[in-house]
């Protein structure tokens, strides 16, 4: 039974994205393929239950490739990170590119 919604980050989310990636991954700052994202900055949807925040998914799309960047489910077993995903997935994700890439990420 899925009780959540997912929706885009949004400004006003920014302050709660940044302190969650602080808490729990160390930094805003996140190093993947040799390259260091300020992930507060890139685009992502956040699974709410009401306007409680249950999992986050950032990602940065460049040329044809779809990184994600940050991907996370504060609740276990309930299809959030799928969810999450699968919004990435949907359109304006460009439809001539390659796939997606998820790479152990480094905070700095």
């Amino acid at each position: 039974m899925v009780n959540f919604s997912i929706r885009q980050i949004t400004e006003s989310d920014r302050e709660w994205v940044a302190r969650f990636l602080v808490k729990n991954w160390g930094s805003t700052k996140i190093v993947s393929r040799n390259r260091v994202h300020e992930a507060t900055n890139l685009p992502g949807f956040l699974a709410v239950e009401g306007e409680e925040p249950l999992g986050v998914i950032i990602y940065n799309i460049e040329d044809d490739q779809c990184e994600i960047v940050v991907l996370e489910s504060l609740v276990e077993e309930r299809g959030i990170g799928t969810a999450l995903v699968e919004a990435v997935k949907r359109p304006p994700f460009p439809p001539d590119a390659r796939g997606f890439g998820l790479l152990p990420p480094t905070t700095i």
